[in-house]
């Protein structure tokens, strides 16, 4: 018999910092992530061609178990942008 609980990580520090899939284009985050596991990373360009991007990433967990590469952009909320493996 298979326990139903989800496996919490216990070691962050053993996570990988970038994620394994990267999606076609950033995704709403549409529930709240269960666990925090690193963060806030923040990621900052486009100041050369006027497309500025200023963003904070973290690895957070959803509630369906998957490990994600969310951030939050200061204009327009929470966002998935990769996949852990």
């Amino acid at each position: 018999m298979q326990s139903k609980h989800k496996p919490r990580l216990t070691n962050p520090e053993h996570l990988p910092r970038r994620p394994l899939w990267l999606l076609q284009g950033p995704q709403p985050l549409t529930e709240p992530p269960t666990a925090w596991f690193s963060g806030p990373e923040r990621i900052s360009g486009g100041w050369w061609d006027g497309e500025r991007v200023h963003r904070d990433y973290y690895i957070a967990q959803l509630r369906s178990g998957q490990l994600a590469w969310v951030f939050r952009d200061v204009r327009e909320g929470w966002f998935i942008h990769g996949w852990f493996g």
